[in-house]
């Protein structure tokens, strides 16, 4: 954590809010749940698996059925209250500590007797299964949308209205983490298609490629001292133009020919002429709109930040 995020937060200066400066601050806050999106992931791809091994406990005689199911739930239940009786009732900085390595024992517990019956998978509320699906995704934004000035207050869009502010951050919150999984979706089909595994590892090596190139850019304009407003914000515009294109180099042409197979493009020579002149119109608005949204949004969060 030191090597990578030691050149952007330093141990100091201290604080009431921050008394060992914001470095340890923000290790604090990732430290609690580090190991979250890693046990979100390994959920996700253990999914059809334990699907199956429910359907199978399912197709089973009742005895057999409930002999499994209760195995399971008593180690489940022994575990939860080994996690009980030690790290949930230990000191605050003790659990602190060791939170990252057991919580997932009350949510796998909960994931289990939630749907250890058929009748209970086959209901649920809309509105759990709704925010559900962008958990990963808010669990990776809250630090951005909720904390402010290393993680010292809360954003504030409404002073004077804290019950109205929270509301309005967790939509904006949510809103956000819904648009982040469907890029996420559409930019994984694009770049790394599940039937070509060698542009996949060529994607891959280009991804490391761009992070350490992020990664000296954020040291030099630290080190130059000119890591302001301005500065993140042309520099988000031409590294978000070149990545753009970058894409769309790698999938445009695939893309127009895969819309002439499924009929939504026509071969002819004359619509040929007529595309071609609106390509790059095409290719050139989605960035250009971006640039826009970009240099807005970060002037209002500035300031949201400032005043919260």
């Amino acid at each position: 954590f030191e090597v990578i995020f030691n050149t952007f937060f330093s141990r100091g200066p201290a604080s009431i809010v921050l008394p060992n400066g914001p470095l340890w601050e923000w290790y604090y806050q990732t430290h609690l749940h580090h190991w979250a999106a890693f046990v979100g992931t390994t959920y996700a791809i253990n999914y059809p698996i334990t699907h199956l091994l429910l359907d199978k406990t399912e197709s089973m005689t009742v005895t057999h059925a409930a002999l499994a199911k209760t195995t399971v739930g008593v180690a489940l239940c022994v575990a939860l209250s080994l996690w009980v009786t030690g790290p949930f009732t230990s000191s605050k900085y003790a659990f602190d500590s060791s939170n990252a390595y057991f919580a997932f024992l009350p949510i796998l517990s909960y994931v289990y007797f939630r749907n250890v019956t058929q009748y209970l998978r086959e209901r649920h509320m809309t509105v759990l299964k709704t925010v559900g699906q962008y958990t990963l995704e808010i669990y990776l934004l809250h630090h951005h949308l909720f904390l402010t000035n290393n993680g010292q207050s809360l954003m504030v869009l409404l002073p004077g209205y804290p019950k109205c502010n929270i509301i309005l951050v967790s939509m904006l919150l949510l809103f956000t983490a819904q648009s982040v999984y469907k890029l996420t979706a559409v930019l994984s089909l694009m770049v790394l298609p599940s039937d070509r595994e060698h542009r996949n590892v060529r994607s891959l090596l280009l991804l490391l490629a761009c992070v350490v190139v992020f990664y000296s850019i954020a040291y030099t304009l630290q080190v130059l001292n000119i890591a302001n407003l301005a500065a993140i914000a042309v520099t988000i515009v031409i590294l978000g133009f070149l990545a753009y294109q970058t894409v769309m180099d790698m999938t445009w042409q695939e893309y127009r020919n895969a819309g002439r197979h499924m009929g939504q493009l026509s071969a002819s020579s004359a619509l040929d002429e007529h595309e071609s002149e609106h390509a790059l119109v095409a290719k050139m608005s989605p960035p250009l709109i971006g640039a826009i949204i970009i240099i807005v949004l970060g002037i209002l969060w500035q300031g949201f930040s400032l005043g919260g």
